[in-house]
């Protein structure tokens, strides 16, 4: 009987031990990492670097910002769960991100998963000058990275590469990236190697004077990726190719989105690696679409204005990739608005399918244009950028089969007779 309740008591410790309450982590500039395990709020630990190496899986970290920039390198512990949220007060007991702001500086902040390992971080609330996040999968090493109001400047942004055979998720939501001078683009997603995958998600955020592009997604080899762009803005940036953003799309399959986006005053640059790779194209303003006939583009009311590239400054599709083009503005891009080629392929060209669409331009070498109905030529006599004049063409002349609910500012679509041409939807 003895023996039995032993048995009992061993069991009950353990299930005890599985459903364990996650802690609350704390860190301040003000505080101490000596013989501290951060579960304090009122003695927080000092640093970033030490509540990582105390937090247990599923715990959150919060950062007191505002007392100054916490100059660290930290890394997030194999097979983590971890949430770590910035613009605390002093006392933890109000959080305002422009008030507290919480800046980290240093080598990098590195996020990294193996063989048999899964890590799964959530940044909220931070800002990263001069530091780049590098997420890092091997083997099937599996990785969930979630970014949210967070600012990135500098050498500043997210480096996300896959060599083995597992995944990144990699979703950012209301984040600003600004002046990145890394030697890459703002967000960086590639399926290196072996059958990865790879997956960006991105809604409600700016990418604003990125020296070397603000979005590259690219798979090689055996991988795939995907790439979701929602009501977001790139304006001002440079590329060797792919102004704005630029997919690769050389492995198994390669999907792209691109919804609800304004993308102007992008270009395409030689930079300083162009002399020695020997770059001949400067395609792609605002994007380019390099890939094989695995991949697949689509755009659907985005407004594709004022972009500069050698061709296609507006939408380059280069080789085999099928590209729909849906209730969008390309026009006033220097030179070709959407061109279609196949520069280093020996492909047939790219499909480019055009529905209800105002183009200004088109142009292809190789390749095939549909002009699948409602599409227009004309000026969209646009107001503040991406916005719709009172007398604008494009109102109504939209088509809304396939047309997201909402437009570039969250106003519903239709609000009119019928949905309207580009990301905004004309509001009276």
């Amino acid at each position: 009987m003895k023996a039995e309740i032993v048995a009992v008591g061993i069991v009950l410790c353990c299930a005890h031990a599985v459903v364990a309450q996650a802690a609350e982590r704390f860190v301040s500039k003000a505080g101490s990492d000596a013989g501290n395990d951060c579960a304090s709020a009122v003695a927080p630990c000092a640093t970033l670097t030490h509540a990582l190496g105390q937090a247990a899986s599923g715990d959150t970290i919060a950062m007191v910002g505002g007392l100054g920039i916490y100059a660290e390198a930290p890394a997030v512990a194999p097979s983590q769960v971890v949430a770590i949220s910035g613009g605390w007060s002093r006392d933890f007991a109000s959080r305002d991100l422009t008030k507290y702001p919480t800046t980290l500086t240093g080598d990098s902040f590195t996020i990294a998963a193996g063989a048999g390992e899964s890590v799964d971080v959530t940044l909220d609330g931070l800002r990263f000058s001069r530091t780049p996040v590098l997420v890092t999968g091997m083997d099937d090493g599996a990785l969930s990275v979630s970014v949210t109001d967070c600012r990135f400047s500098g050498l500043g942004g997210i480096d996300a590469v896959h060599e083995g055979s597992g995944t990144i998720d990699l979703a950012v939501t209301g984040s600003t990236f600004t002046g990145d001078r890394y030697p890459r683009a703002a967000i960086e997603v590639f399926a290196e190697a072996g059958p990865s995958t790879v997956n960006l998600d991105v809604e409600t955020s700016a990418f604003t004077n990125n020296h070397f592009g603000a979005i590259a997604v690219q798979d090689d080899l055996q991988g795939s990726a995907s790439l979701s762009v929602a009501r977001s803005t790139f304006i001002g940036n440079k590329a060797i190719e792919g102004g704005a953003i630029f997919v690769g799309g050389y492995g198994a399959a390669t999907t792209v989105t691109v919804t609800n986006t304004y993308l102007s005053r992008n270009t395409t640059t030689r930079g300083p690696f162009s002399a020695v790779e020997a770059y001949p194209e400067l395609y792609g303003g605002a994007v380019a679409v390099d890939g094989t006939s695995a991949t697949t583009a689509t755009f659907v009311n985005d407004t594709i204005v004022r972009n500069r590239g050698r061709a296609g400054s507006g939408i380059f599709a280069n080789g085999g990739p099928t590209v729909n083009v849906t209730n969008t503005i390309l026009w006033d891009n220097h030179g070709d608005d959407l061109f279609a080629d196949t520069t280093d392929f020996a492909a047939p060209g790219p499909v480019v399918n055009a529905d209800h669409d105002d183009l200004h331009l088109t142009g292809a070498a190789h390749g095939t244009f549909n002009d699948l109905g409602g599409n227009l030529i004309v000026d969209p006599e646009l107001v503040r950028g991406f916005g719709l004049g009172v007398s604008s063409p494009m109102i109504d002349a939209g088509t809304c089969t396939g047309a997201p609910p909402t437009d570039l500012d969250g106003n519903p679509r239709p609000s009119g007779a019928g949905c309207d041409i580009g990301a905004d939807e004309f509001v009276e």
